[in-house]
C-alpha cells in the first residue's frame, strides 16, 4: 500500500472536480454493537468514517481502541523523528458508556484528531504518518493503490 494519499482537504472544501490527487475523510457517525452472547455481552461504539478521493468514495468503521493503535504508531515514530507531537485521540473508558452525549462529543474529538493528522501529513508528506493513515482509511481496498502506483 502507498504511503502518497495525495493532499488532504477538510470535507468542507473537498470536491470531486479536484481528482484523485485530493482526499478527504470525516468521522460520519457511531453505532453501538454488542458482541458476545447471554451473560458475556459487551457493548461498544463503532465509528464510521467517509472517506473520498476522485471517483472514489468509501466507508470503513474502527473501534476506539483502533485510533488508539493509530497514534500509538504514529506517535513513536513522530517523537523519534523530532516531530510535532499529535493530540492524542480520546482514551477508552474503563465502564461502557453508550449515551448518546457521550458518544457525540467522543465522535467530535475523533474527527479533531482524524483532522489534525491529516493536517499533519499534508505538511511533511512522512511516510511514518501517510502508511499508518493510509492502511486506516482502508485507502488500499478502495483501490487508491492502482491509480497511484507504485512508490
Amino acid at each position: 500500500m502507498p504511503s502518497e494519499l495525495g493532499i488532504y482537504l477538510d470535507p468542507g472544501d473537498w470536491s470531486r472536480r479536484y481528482g484523485s490527487d485530493f482526499w478527504s475523510a470525516t468521522v460520519a457517525r457511531w453505532e453501538v454493537t454488542e458482541e458476545g452472547c447471554c451473560l458475556f455481552s459487551r457493548k461498544f461504539a463503532v465509528y464510521e468514517i467517509r472517506c473520498s478521493a476522485g471517483d472514489k468514495t468509501w466507508s470503513v468503521r474502527r473501534r476506539c481502541r483502533e485510533w488508539l493503535t493509530l497514534w500509538e504508531r504514529v506517535h513513536e515514530s513522530m517523537v523519534l523523528k523530532g516531530g510535532v507531537p499529535l493530540p492524542q485521540p480520546p482514551a477508552k473508558t474503563l465502564l461502557t458508556d453508550v449515551s448518546t452525549s457521550f458518544l457525540d462529543q467522543r465522535m467530535a474529538a475523533l474527527g479533531t484528531f482524524l483532522h489534525a493528522l491529516s493536517m499533519q501529513y499534508n505538511e511533511t508528506k512522512a511516510a511514518n504518518i501517510g502508511g499508518p493513515l493510509s492502511e486506516f482509511l482502508g485507502a488500499g481496498d478502495a483501490g487508491l493503490d492502482d491509480e497511484r502506483g507504485p512508490d
